[in-house]
């Protein structure tokens, strides 16, 4: 598998790629290739998997990261020698760009890659997305929607997407026992008539947390002053740029009472424990890792109207898709969802569909399907 990693901890599409490698460690040997040294890397190792880290920085001079691409590049031929894999999988249009310049005779055999994301409307797919196209053997898609999308946007995918689900461990995303809950909010600080809403992921800018903090909690705040937005996911404001305009807009604002910088969160699990209520405010997704993890912990789910959100929340009742950029939708939405009643039935409606699509065990059984389908005849 070749995966391109950024230094965000908080990397849904990561997350997924590692859990599937997780979970299918003892029937498929793996060889990882990527480019950074960070505790996901680790988990890697631990299940016994071969990595091959060939480091890169964004924050390098673009002489670097070029120089950096083509000893990527080398690694994969190096590893298409060495590990003679039988499957080639990419996560992300980065290492597979790494290895549309290994030389073909060294490319024998069928090629896999997930869309984790979809690019922004009006934004075309370049030219590597139809080499892609002409090269795999099979593109997986997190739903019906990527894959409609993805086709009209570049036809050559035609016949070639899969939808396979993200895998969710839905077994410990269960929901507590009340004394349990209590337990846990008291730690994590969230008071007993709090409405604690969880917005999950990476301060960035495709993921609307600033048009949020600005255009949505000031009215939040007085419609429901018992709520309070927790911004779980790396805000490293020396890293980024736009982490750095988001923490000076929350430092300015006058209803700091109304949420919380968290920063990134080692183990989530606590918190969907905690929380009533998920947001998702991006501008551009493919499927929120956030979104299915909290169908998964029973917990409704608030999205603006990206990609997949209808099919998952809109058409399940698992919770409500409002349209990009309209801030009084978002909160009337967040507002129907302080009645407790409401809660509680698109909590049971998420936590029903996330154990029919993203188990792992069912996740788990189309993949080995897909690479098994794909392994070369032996004699």
């Amino acid at each position: 598998m070749g995966a391109y990693q950024i230094r965000d901890l908080s990397n849904g599409g990561m997350e997924s790629a590692t859990r599937l490698f997780e979970v299918l460690k003892a029937q498929f040997d793996w060889s990882l290739v990527t480019t950074r040294e960070l505790p996901r890397t680790e988990r890697w190792r631990r299940g016994g998997a071969r990595v091959k880290v060939t480091p890169f920085s964004d924050d390098w001079p673009r002489w670097r990261q070029r120089l950096s691409g083509l000893l990527w590049s080398a690694r994969l031929a190096g590893e298409s020698v060495a590990f003679q894999p039988d499957v080639v999988h990419f996560n992300d249009i980065q290492s597979y760009k790494a290895y549309s310049f290994v030389p073909r005779q060294l490319k024998k055999v069928p090629v896999v890659f997930t869309l984790r994301g979809m690019r922004p409307a009006g934004e075309a797919y370049v030219p590597i997305w139809r080499k892609l196209a002409d090269e795999i053997a099979a593109i997986v898609v997190l739903s019906e929607e990527m894959g409609r999308s993805l086709v009209e946007a570049v036809p050559e995918f035609a016949g070639k997407t899969r939808v396979i689900h993200s895998i969710v461990d839905v077994d410990s995303l269960a929901p507590p026992a009340p004394a349990e809950r209590g337990r846990i909010r008291e730690e994590l600080g969230i008071g007993h008539d709090e409405l604690a809403i969880g917005c999950i992921g990476a301060i960035r800018e495709k993921k609307g947390q600033l048009e949020l903090l600005q255009n949505v909690i000031p009215e939040l705040s007085r419609l429901v002053p018992s709520a309070r937005v927790h911004f779980l996911g790396d805000a490293d404001a020396v890293a980024n740029r736009f982490s750095g305009r988001f923490r000076q807009v929350a430092a300015d604002s006058a209803h700091s009472a109304n949420f919380r910088i968290e920063g990134h969160i080692q183990n989530l699990g606590e918190w969907y424990a905690a929380l009533d209520l998920v947001i998702i405010p991006s501008e551009t997704e493919g499927l929120s890792r956030a979104m299915i993890e909290a169908m998964g912990a029973g917990l409704p789910v608030v999205s603006t109207a990206v990609c997949s959100a209808a099919e998952m929340l809109g058409h399940t009742d698992a919770g409500k898709v409002v349209p990009i950029g309209d801030h009084d939708a978002m909160l009337q939405a967040i507002v129907h969802f302080a009645d407790g009643v409401e809660r509680s039935k698109a909590g049971a409606a998420g936590r029903k569909l996330a154990l029919a699509r993203f188990s792992e065990t069912e996740v788990a059984r189309q993949w080995a399907s897909l690479y098994q389908e794909l392994l070369p005849n032996r004699s």
